[in-house]
């Protein structure tokens, strides 16, 4: 008994001094297993350090493969650009899409505003769970975790001074563009 207690004791030390580590390896193996607003200020911090190759990692493996890394990292330059150097920002869960029978792919819309150098943006990230119709353990479902797609735009592009709509069409005109980076000057090709 008093040997169960030391071993005990001792496991507790050791998880105090080494952090939960081992255990958030476990259960979150990749960058994408994590729920999105545990990693939006690591997003943001490498947009903002123009760290790419970091930053890529985060899109979805079925995507990457899809349209090519070096691609994703040349739209994300890009994107970057564009919106400036990210001084604050406030995020918000924008929606799911559902699926019947409880399983399938859930992708969450996360919506940020991005307060910049440049301006104010509105971004969204949508956000795949996994495809988890064959198991959590099929490769499937780690492969189509991550970002589907990411895009950003002006404020003032949608909305005037006063807060009323100008383009309502703008984020449909962007989600046209068959890319997984997207934002108004894209040279991608449209739907």
């Amino acid at each position: 008994m008093r040997k169960n207690i030391i071993l005990i004791g001792l496991l507790l030390l050791t998880i105090m001094f080494t952090g939960c580590k081992p255990l958030e390896k476990i259960m979150y193996p990749t960058k994408r297993s994590y729920e999105f607003d545990r990693i939006a200020d690591q997003l943001v911090k490498d947009m903002n350090q123009k760290n790419n190759k970091d930053l890529v990692k985060y899109f979805a493996k079925d995507v990457r493969s899809k349209y090519g890394t070096d691609e994703i990292i040349q739209e994300l330059e890009k994107m970057e650009a564009y919106i400036g150097t990210i001084k604050k920002y406030n995020l918000e869960e924008g929606g799911k899409s559902g699926h019947r029978g409880g399983l399938g792919e859930t992708i969450v819309n996360w919506e940020f505003v991005f307060y910049t150098d440049k301006g104010i943006y509105l971004a969204h990230v949508n956000w795949s769970d996994g495809d988890d119709r064959k198991g959590i353990k099929n490769k499937r479902y780690r492969d189509t975790q991550g970002i589907e797609r990411m895009g950003a735009y002006a404020k003032d592009l949608v909305y005037d001074k006063n807060g009323k709509i100008i383009d309502p069409y703008l984020t449909s005109s962007l989600a046209a563009i068959d890319f997984p980076v997207q934002y108004p000057n894209s040279d991608r090709p449209r739907d």
